[in-house]
């Protein structure tokens, strides 16, 4: 839930901002986050705590971030964080790129990228309903879900490269888009789960 909270907010952000910019102006963005930083800050100092306990012993601790960076070398493991690594950076490079894409390639409004943005995080959201309906349904591991949606993650970018062949068409980039949308979060899912598993404890994590 934490990752899904994380590509959730990467995804509201550009909307909100396309939004702001056209209806009042690029700055207005800027005093917004300037304002939640505000509120995160005095929330931050009123209320976080250590976590973790001292530990006077630095080279046990070195150990055992170690062992946990280690751990994540396996092979099972590693196999997993270069998927996860392949889904964020599809997430990434759209939304780098949609922007200047639509704008300047399809001469698209920044209102219409928006829009654009919007419908991606909804098929985003669409996907993990999906899936976990079809994991209930189907009585799926999560082993096996990890499985059937790196197939699709697969089946979608085969699409998007036949699609390429009419790449002077907006239609054919959003379509590629939108079905790798129905992917990505939902594959973030399972493969989060199989992928922390191993790694029970905060120095696993902390090294991954």
């Amino acid at each position: 839930w934490i990752k899904l909270i994380g590509i959730t907010g990467q995804i509201v952000a550009p909307i909100f901002g396309g939004f702001a910019s056209a209806l009042f102006n690029w700055r207005f963005s800027f005093f917004c986050l300037a304002i939640v930083w505000a509120a995160s800050a005095c929330y931050a100092a009123r209320y976080m705590v250590e976590s973790c306990p001292d530990n006077d012993d630095a080279k046990a601790e070195g150990t055992t971030y170690l062992r946990g960076i280690w751990r994540i070398l396996a092979p099972a493991s590693l196999c997993n964080l270069l998927t996860q690594m392949c889904a964020m950076t599809s997430f990434t490079v759209f939304n780098a790129n949609i922007g200047y894409v639509a704008q300047v390639s399809y001469g698209q409004s920044s209102i219409a990228t928006a829009t654009i943005l919007l419908v991606w995080a909804l098929l985003d959201a669409l996907g993990v309903g999906v899936m976990q309906t079809f994991r209930s349904a189907c009585g799926l591991s999560i082993l096996q879900t990890g499985r059937f949606i790196v197939v699709m993650m697969a089946l979608s970018g085969i699409l998007s490269m036949i699609l390429g062949i009419y790449a002077e068409h907006l239609w054919s980039y959003l379509i590629a888009c939108f079905s790798q949308s129905l992917c990505l979060a939902a594959a973030m899912v399972p493969l989060n789960v199989l992928y922390s598993e191993p790694l029970e404890d905060c120095a696993g994590l902390a090294a991954s």
